[in-house]
């Protein structure tokens, strides 16, 4: 099994038995933070996916997030705009054909 998935399952299970548990258990111990938070999913031009934290990002690496997704109250121009960026992410990382 791959070391994310396993961190990914034992936070899973924490969370489960967070919740699970009474409210005067609760206020004992923390709620379970995420161990993924602090870094970024980057995905390369040949399709693999890796993982850096956010203060080590360079240049190249900024060109290569994920454009946000749009506000849940976004305009009609907006999610246009932003469903335009997200296209030229794709191409620009080969994961879409370029004639789409």
């Amino acid at each position: 099994m791959y070391k994310r998935q396993l961190i990914d399952r034992e936070y899973s299970d924490l969370g489960g038995m967070y919740f699970r548990m009474k409210r005067s258990d609760k206020n004992l111990v923390s709620r379970p933070e995420n161990p993924i938070r602090p870094y970024t999913k980057l995905v390369k031009k040949d399709g693999t996916v890796y993982y850096k934290l956010r203060t080590e990002l360079t240049d190249k690496d900024h060109e290569n997030l994920m454009p946000p997704p749009p506000p849940p109250n976004a305009s009609e121009a907006q999610k246009s705009d932003i469903n335009a960026r997200l296209k030229e992410w794709s191409k620009r990382l080969k994961l879409i054909k370029k004639d789409n």
